[in-house]
């Protein structure tokens, strides 16, 4: 899982993630493949879509759930937007993880 997000947004600004989920191999990871993403604080939560992914909010929490497999050396990535409530100057980060019924 790759999360790319630019260099800097000023407070009210929106921040665009890109979360790529790649099979790595050697085998299929089974569906259903699910990416959680816990928002930081200093950032609230805009929307989240991918081709085949079902992405939901609940608070900070965002998850997105893929029910296919995803075949090994294969990727699927969601796009998630999210919007700057942290003061100026404050160092924001964003990790997520991803699940599936096998390591991926």
């Amino acid at each position: 899982m790759d999360v790319i997000s630019p260099m800097s947004a000023g407070q009210g600004e929106q921040i665009t993630w890109t979360l790529a989920v790649v099979n790595n191999g050697p085998s299929v990871a089974p569906g259903p493949i699910t990416v959680t993403n816990v928002l930081e604080e200093g950032l609230s939560f805009a929307l989240a879509s991918g081709p085949g992914w079902d992405c939901s909010a609940d608070g900070a929490t965002v998850a997105c759930v893929h029910g296919d497999d995803v075949v090994a050396g294969a990727s699927s990535a969601i796009t998630l937007v999210t919007v700057v409530t942290a003061d100026q100057g404050a160092t924001i980060s964003n990790t997520a993880s991803v699940t599936a019924a096998d390591a991926i």
